[in-house]
């Protein structure tokens, strides 16, 4: 599949992409933007597509549909069940009150958490030779919104 042509500034997004050493700041960070709009342009189309492929192969009560994809391969698209999850907030404390045990329906799991372990980390020693090999800061990213 081809990249459409996009132009910011009279160049090509394309060119841009090929040699970005070659462009200013303001112009790669248009060029961001510009497929951040297309990338979210491009998930309500492919969300709304499946909705009503969704739609009819349910109606139909089919789970596979064969099709040539662009490429001109062959493809299949398989209808899978939807996921079960649990919207409920405190679900353990609501099968508590009712005299069960919440372990029969979930598990409790250990999740680490940076905002207690840099206070911890205050603390020196070997706490906190400890805490700086179990965490390590992500790379930084680049995020783009209005002034």
């Amino acid at each position: 599949m081809k990249l459409q042509k996009i132009k910011i500034g009279g160049e090509d997004v394309k060119k841009i992409v090929k040699k970005p050493d070659e462009y200013s700041d303001e112009v790669l960070a248009a060029a961001i933007e510009a497929t951040a709009q297309i990338a979210r342009q491009a998930y309500e189309i492919k969300k709304n597509l499946e909705f009503y492929l969704t739609k009819r192969l349910t109606a139909s009560n089919a789970t596979k549909l064969p099709f040539i994809g662009i490429d001109g391969i062959e493809m299949l698209v398989t209808l899978k069940s939807g996921k079960w999850d649990c919207k409920v907030k405190d679900p353990d404390e609501v099968y508590k009150e009712k005299g069960f045990d919440p372990k029969e329906i979930g598990k409790y799991v250990f999740k680490p958490s940076w905002t207690l372990a840099k206070e911890v980390r205050k603390l020196g020693g070997l706490k906190q030779e400890l805490i700086d090999q179990l965490f390590r800061q992500e790379e930084p990213k680049i995020e783009i919104g209005e002034k």
